[in-house]
């Protein structure tokens, strides 16, 4: 049933937080206090009250078959966006279908930031990125957002 569904969807999500379902067939959920930012082309961004961190989900209707190879190749056509550009590291990890994390640091005018993009497979063959993106110095003190983001996020498609 709706109710049941909603409950479980509900369960995931971290004390506080809310679920947003989004116009392009995705849910995720989001801190007290974090909404949507702006809608570029085929991305969402949400952003929270300190503004300097954010999360946005980018999603094209036919994955590339290999998440970790599209993440070298975005490397190489971006290094020159991110001054300051250092990887931290590309790897697959096991996340939905198939998925791999790029992790980087760069130079913004707020400081160094560290950025943890995770790139995945959907079983309906979906592909999406969860990019987020804060202060380096606040890595640790900020990781459980980005679990959270990861553990609630689900595709209709």
């Amino acid at each position: 049933t709706k109710t049941e569904e909603k409950e479980k969807e509900e369960s995931k999500l971290p004390d506080g937080w809310h679920m947003h379902k989004d116009g392009n067939d995705f849910s995720i959920g989001l801190p007290k206090g974090w909404k949507v930012d702006k809608r570029p082309g085929q991305q969402v961004w949400f952003r929270g009250p300190d503004r300097t961190s954010f999360v946005f989900v980018e999603y094209v209707d036919k994955a590339g078959p290999d998440p970790k190879q599209d993440w070298y190749d975005g490397e190489r056509a971006s290094r020159g966006n991110f001054p300051g550009y250092e990887r931290i590291r590309i790897e697959k990890v096991d996340y939905m279908e198939k998925a791999a994390d790029w992790e980087f640091t760069w130079n913004t005018s707020s400081g160094k930031a560290r950025v943890l993009n995770r790139g995945f497979v959907t079983k309906g063959g979906r592909g999406y990125a969860i990019y987020w993106h804060t202060l380096a110095k606040d890595w640790k003190k900020n990781m459980h957002f980005f679990e959270g983001f990861t553990r609630t996020f689900s595709s209709k498609k």
